[in-house]
């Protein structure tokens, strides 16, 4: 259609039409794609004339269709294009128009996908247009999303790891690494009898033999674990032997 006949046809100026929905469509009766607004060419979205919709659209739900006759039938007031990508998505409300027979799609768009929303420049937009606040909005969104997302594995990941404690807690007894022990006090210069003294300096009493055992790599309670990593100053995960756990 020519530009000069939006008037009397659409009620609407092809100029303002362009401003106020740039991401409109006109759909003949036999379901072809008749215009389109500039957005399209914004976000470098190839949109042929003469295509049906469903080239590059697909509907929210699976029961409804994108043609004209379907549309124009349908009980709800709003028309939903999906992009078949899930990049973006069109959603509005359709006018019929009977001379010609047509459809005028009026949307607002809400883009998905970054590397789309990154061809969008702030010259395209009308200053009343709000649709760049809210791709704006919705990237604020994802962000906080992606935030939260991050947050909650960090949390699933110590709750993991306090449930392994806890296993090695419950049993009661655990095996240590004898090995590194041994490198660890040598490394603090602490012969058993200084250990010995030193845990006592600690209030947490180690007998030689305890500190014997532990390092033969037998059997030890879980709380003299933390007394010989507290001596030692490491985590008592450092000197633990986990490939030996009974879990």
């Amino acid at each position: 259609m020519q530009k000069d006949k939006y008037i009397s046809t659409y009620g609407i100026s092809s100029e303002w039409l362009n401003k106020i929905f740039p991401f409109y469509l006109i759909i003949s009766k036999e379901n072809t794609i008749l215009d389109m607004g500039p957005g399209f060419a914004w976000m470098q979205v190839s949109i042929s004339k003469g295509d049906i919709p469903e080239a590059y659209f697909k509907p929210l739900y699976v029961f409804k269709k994108l043609t004209f006759e379907f549309i124009q039938n349908d009980c709800d007031d709003e028309t939903i294009f999906k992009e078949k990508n899930d990049s973006f998505t069109l959603k509005g409300k359709s006018y019929f128009f009977s001379e010609p027979s047509q459809l005028l799609f009026c949307p607002s768009i809400s883009v998905h996908d970054p590397e789309v929303a990154e061809k969008i420049k702030l010259q395209n937009f009308e200053p009343f247009d709000q649709t760049l606040d809210m791709i704006f909005l919705k990237a604020i969104q994802e962000a906080d999303s992606k935030k939260n997302l991050n947050l909650i594995r960090a949390l699933q990941k110590e709750a993991k790891e306090l449930a392994e404690e806890n296993k090695i807690i419950t049993n009661g007894r655990v095996y240590l690494d004898g090995n590194k022990i041994k490198k660890l006090r040598n490394s603090h210069l602490m012969s058993m009898d200084m250990f010995v003294s030193k845990s006592q300096d600690s209030k947490c009493y180690i007998s030689k033999s305890t500190i014997k055992r532990a390092e033969a790599g037998v059997k030890v309670y879980f709380r003299t674990a933390l007394d010989i990593a507290k001596i030692l100053q490491v985590n008592v995960k450092e000197i633990l032997d986990l490939e030996k756990q009974d879990f």
